[in-house]
């Protein structure tokens, strides 16, 4: 890898904060250690609430909510993680 986020340490190096369970620690870590730092942060939507309506009013290769649903349907959205992650068995007997 060799990119922004990912720096080698050398010998040279300043002690790093190191995160332990509630507690920082500030540690020097030997020479050759690799430091993998996140991506800064995206920029905001300037509008959230338009963003939404464009997204439900164009979905990724299907037509409209709206065009989708009868008179009198009932439309359930749910937002979460966007990784798929386990079902606990309640879950899957529903």
């Amino acid at each position: 890898m060799s990119n922004a986020q990912v720096h080698y340490l050398d010998a040279d190096s300043p002690p790093r904060v190191l995160f332990s369970g509630e507690q920082l620690l500030i540690e020097h870590l030997p020479a050759g250690t690799r430091v993998i730092y996140p991506k800064p942060p995206i920029v905001g939507l300037k509008d959230p609430d338009a963003a939404i309506r464009y997204a439900l009013n164009h979905p990724l290769g299907m037509d409209p909510l709206h065009a989708q649903l009868f008179p009198g349907e009932t439309l359930f959205a749910r937002v979460g993680p966007t990784r798929p992650g386990p079902v606990s068995s309640s879950a899957r007997a529903a």
